[in-house]
């Protein structure tokens, strides 16, 4: 296992934590080294998403959901807590995932889709081509397959996080969390896919 350093908040820390051997490809025409499939660590992950549960508690706390927690500063770091404890176990449930299933993301750059087009049909063709990498992953042989890493992670967190909310003591406030959960988590990956389309992966050779 090798050491990954990570650059957060002006210092270098070291994580041993993360980045399993990226296996060597080579081009199955020249022979040559192709880039490999850069699998981005967990911790980078996390460090890269922390600004939304800052902005979502704060979301919370001036709607007041939950109502039980109130709009005070403690009722402010019970949401914090809450949008800290859903990210890490989505994040490590999507790792183990991804470490069983070893699928790709689509080689797919949604941030030229609807160029040149007018801002209504580019809206839509970010919109759609965001729907399609989130909802689906590509075997090495380049076949389609759903996200169930996602579909998983997303699932396993929200019950997770169920189990230290005040909805859980009822179940229709129960049902009615987990239903809000999971459509805003989803919508929301989408339309950031949309607004900041990640760049796609660099594809390891497929065989012969």
């Amino acid at each position: 296992m090798r050491t990954v350093v990570l650059i957060g908040g002006g210092a270098l820390v070291a994580s041993p934590l993360v980045a399993p051997p990226l296996k060597a490809q080579t081009d199955s025409t020249t022979g040559a080294p192709s880039p490999a499939v850069v699998h981005e660590p967990v911790a980078l992950r996390v460090l890269r998403r922390l600004p939304p549960p800052f902005t979502a508690a704060a979301v919370g706390n001036v709607l007041g959901a939950p109502e039980k927690w109130g709009r005070t500063w403690d009722g402010y770091g019970k949401r914090l807590g809450d949008q800290f404890g859903f990210l890490l176990v989505q994040e490590g449930v999507l790792h183990g995932m991804r470490a069983l299933l070893p699928w790709e993301p689509l080689p797919t750059d949604c941030g030229r889709a609807g160029s040149g087009t007018s801002f209504p049909r580019l809206v839509v063709a970010r919109v759609g081509c965001s729907l399609r990498t989130t909802t689906t992953l590509q075997t090495v042989d380049g076949d389609i397959r759903p996200n169930v890493p996602f579909a998983v992670a997303l699932v396993t967190a929200t019950a997770a996080s169920l189990t230290w909310r005040p909805e859980r003591a009822t179940a229709v406030k129960a049902r009615s969390f987990v239903a809000q959960r999971l459509t805003i988590s989803f919508s929301g990956t989408v339309v950031k896919r949309a607004l900041f389309p990640p760049k796609p992966p660099p594809q390891p050779a497929r065989p012969d």
